[in-house]
């Protein structure tokens, strides 16, 4: 019910745009009642404007483009010190720079003590008194950000073990936890794994805390849903804010997976990046990239122009204080460009030298004045399946040896005889959901199942179990899969499995029995060099038993000293000879 007085609220009465922010609300106001005079402040309400997270269409999008017009002619003292500390000061300001520099050294001062002084920041009549109010934003800037890192850890932790198949959102605890950054850190969260996430913080007998969700996942509507465990929530379908009794903690978590799964798809839960179009690497210009900031501003919901394009990743390492960025070098065709992602710098060993497609922002980077081309990456895959298929067949021979090393070295070779699923049926459960169906693969015979990422000597990184085709991966195999799948492999050549096709590839007849063990040994003697994966899966029994020196394949294999040995009793060689035998029919 309204109360009897004049109400301004863009969500009321039919207002044309309904997404004005509070400071643009403010902002209407002040234009209606002083006229043109209110245009002095119309880079506050731009600032409000970015910084709140609104999108940036219609009004806000004019709102926007003036103040920052605004901004850059005739910075007021607050501006200007905020820029300095920032170290932005010779910078053109953008959307961006508000969202990503200025914006959160201003939110910082409600989220750490006192609101009160980014008010009087941006109503500062001198440089010297602004300078010093930026000083202190910068300095709690910097105490929110140890304090963000360390609810990022502790957050992280509990995530050991989390069943991305069987759940639906990340619900997290904290004792001791900022309320005002547990919201940031829920973005991270939600940013990093894809599901909709929420950070409570316990007081007494309560949790009080924020939501993210992700694009499909109206959060707001989930926790409506809910509110019989609720003690109160509010927000939109992006995020919100809840308390609730910690006796409720329990079936509130419950109730919100059955919740979000009613009122989403599957889908939903596949990152994803929108593009505009595709636009190869070769062809972006400077001259075009210039074109394309007349669009600024964009932010929220008004994103900048994104492309796809397909590249091979030349070079990638991780960048910054923390590592966490990934700069990488990628090549179309004859053409080399500089790409960063953001967030990303644990991935840099894994898409080294790998086909790739991204989707990614153009950007000029200005580096001691020089001017070059970069992308800003928002998105990259695997690169289309075609391309995957043919860097297989190139590379199975190499793929398959490492393989059969990595298993006959460090495996248990106790793998109980798997279910037998038909080809039929592994389509149906890739079909089912996105998640949950690993498919490991010795031969790259399974890479035209629908449905799932493609991976060549190496199992999926990145968390969310989803899908995926992995031909001979080295390493250890990720957790959290409902099901893994021996395409073509016999269980003595796996590294878990609970089903398999029943079509053991033929290769695998070619494993080395006793005779031809000998022989790889008198020929390790003679110096010479293993040739293809089966003599590299018999080197990698030699060296198990010590007749062989570590590093052989980078080399001439040395010989060691050694007494005669049990071969035979070797639990490798035993589990490659079952394999051998099945594939002959002697099993």
């Amino acid at each position: 019910m309204l109360p009897d007085c004049p109400v301004v609220n863009p969500m009321l009465g039919g207002y044309p745009f309904q997404g004005v922010c509070g400071a643009g609300v403010a902002f209407k106001v002040a234009l209606a009642l002083r006229g043109e005079a209110a245009m002095e402040e119309i880079d506050l309400a731009a600032f409000a404007t970015v910084a709140d997270v609104v999108p940036l269409q219609d009004e806000n999008r004019a709102i926007v483009a003036l103040g920052l017009e605004k901004m850059n002619r005739s910075p007021r003292p607050g501006i200007r010190a905020l820029m300095e500390a920032s170290r932005s000061k010779d910078t053109v300001i953008t959307a961006e720079t508000i969202a990503f520099r200025l914006g959160p050294r201003v939110n910082a001062s409600g989220r750490m003590g006192d609101a009160s002084r980014a008010l009087r920041l941006m109503l500062a009549e001198t440089d010297e008194e602004a300078q010093a109010l930026a000083r202190e934003l910068e300095a709690e800037n910097q105490s929110r950000k140890s304090e963000e890192t360390r609810i990022l850890k502790e957050a992280e932790a509990q995530m050991e073990g989390f069943d991305f198949v069987k759940r639906r959102a990340i619900v997290l605890c904290g004792e001791d936890w900022n309320p005002g950054v547990v919201g940031l850190t829920a973005s991270r969260i939600t940013e990093k794994y894809g599901y909709p996430s929420i950070l409570l913080t316990k007081k007494g007998e309560e949790y009080t805390g924020s939501c993210r969700s992700i694009e499909g996942v109206n959060i707001h509507q989930a926790l409506t849903m809910c509110e019989e465990y609720l003690s109160k929530y509010g927000g939109h379908k992006q995020a919100a804010g809840l308390s609730l009794k910690a006796e409720n903690l329990e079936p509130f978590k419950a109730r919100l997976d059955e919740a979000i799964r009613e009122i989403s798809d599957p889908q939903d839960f596949v990152p994803r990046v929108a593009c505009d179009m595709e636009y190869p690497l070769g062809d972006m210009t400077m001259e075009a990239v210039r074109m394309l900031s007349l669009m600024e501003p964009t932010g929220m919901g008004n994103p900048p122009p994104r492309f796809s394009a397909r590249a091979r990743v030349l070079g990638a390492r991780a960048v910054g204080n923390d590592g966490n960025t990934l700069k990488m070098t990628l090549m179309d065709g004859d053409c080399q460009r500089g790409a960063v992602w953001f967030g990303h710098g644990a991935l840099a060993a894994e898409v080294t030298d790998e086909e790739v497609e991204i989707v990614y922002a153009a950007d000029i980077n200005v580096y001691n004045g020089q001017e070059s081309l970069q992308c800003k990456v928002q998105r990259l895959v695997g690169g289309e399946r075609d391309a995957v298929k043919r860097d297989c067949a190139s590379k199975v021979c190499r793929l398959q040896g490492a393989y059969l090393t990595n298993v006959l070295y460090n495996k248990r070779h106790t793998c109980p005889e798997p279910e037998a699923v038909s080809r039929e049926e592994i389509k149906r459960l890739l079909a089912q959901s996105p998640q949950g169906t690993l498919v490991v693969s010795f031969t790259g015979d399974a890479l035209d199942l629908p449905g799932a990422d493609l991976l060549l000597g190496r199992w999926p990184q990145g968390p969310g179990c989803y899908n995926a085709v992995c031909v001979c991966p080295v390493g250890t195999m990720p957790k959290g899969y409902e099901r893994v799948i021996l395409w073509d492999l016999p269980p003595e050549m796996a590294v878990w499995g609970d089903m398999w096709t029943g079509e053991t590839a033929e290769a695998l007849a070619s494993l080395p029995d006793i005779a031809a063990m000998r022989d790889i040994y008198r020929r390790a003697r003679r110096g010479e060099a293993a040739n293809g994966p089966y003599e590299q899966a018999g080197m990698a029994v030699l060296e198990r038993l010590g007749l062989v020196e570590a590093g052989w394949q980078r080399g001439r294999p040395r010989v060691r000293a050694a007494d005669r040995v049990d071969m035979e009793g070797d639990d490798a060689f035993c589990a490659m000879q079952r394999a051998r035998e099945r594939v002959s029919g002697k099993r």
